[in-house]
């Protein structure tokens, strides 16, 4: 696993005590020491995880052995997933597709308001007709699985730059286009490299066709139809 940027860059995670167990550490990604910065994952259902990062060890030393239990601070970027966890509740925990242990929530220390749009980055998405109507079916909040031949998702960073490929690719190819909007939790956005594959403005999120449904989770609010093109 990953160290994340300096902990106080994340002033807007929220803050949970928790009592954080190992019970499997076959790939050896705890590497003997628990350190702040340490990033990971918590879940309900392991296809949609939130991202976590260790604040600080309460009780207990660094080393971290399996069978041990320690009372530690965690800070979660607020999603829908993480806003829902409960006082009392226990949660799984590890890096993706691999369990590590359970976590159990002792306290919730700071919420955010889930409408602080200082939190947000605008992205737009250019779609075909197939592919608006399963976000519809999906009620306008989470984006459809890719194909196997399909091995990213890719949203952009500019409105004109959605408009351009609906327009010159979506209609030559399908006979209509459309452009979404919708907003991504910025600490979630930031975890992401911007790809430019042109121009200034052709700037792309790639998000891997597997990270795709946590990225729904970090989606604020719906999915927006914006333009149509014929």
């Amino acid at each position: 696993m990953d160290n994340l940027k300096s902990v106080e860059e994340y002033e807007s995670l929220l803050l949970f005590k928790v009592e954080m167990t190992l019970y499997n550490n076959v790939n050896k990604v705890i590497k003997g020491q628990l350190v702040s910065g340490f990033l990971f994952y918590s879940w309900r259902d392991i296809n949609v995880a939130s991202h976590c990062l260790l604040i600080e060890i309460i009780q207990g030393s660094a080393n971290f052995i399996v069978g041990e239990t320690k009372e530690v601070i965690i800070g979660v970027i607020p999603s829908v997933l993480s806003k829902s966890f409960k006082v009392g509740e226990k949660l799984s925990w590890g890096g993706l597709d691999i369990y590590l242990g359970d976590l159990y929530i002792k306290d919730l220390i700071r919420d955010i308001p889930f409408e602080d749009k200082r939190q947000f980055a605008t992205l737009y998405r250019p779609v075909n007709q197939s592919e608006l109507d399963l976000i519809e079916q999906l009620d306008w909040e989470r984006f459809p699985p890719r194909l196997s031949n399909q091995p990213f998702f890719y949203p952009v960073l500019d409105e004109e730059y959605a408009n351009q490929i609906s327009r010159d690719w979506n209609v030559p190819a399908y006979g209509i286009g459309y452009v979404v909007r919708f907003k991504l939790l910025k600490d979630y956005f930031d975890f992401f490299e911007v790809k430019n594959v042109g121009n200034e403005n052709h700037n792309e999120l790639w998000v891997p066709s597997e990270e795709l449904d946590t990225f729904n989770s970090f989606i604020i609010g719906k999915i927006e139809k914006i333009r149509k093109f014929e």
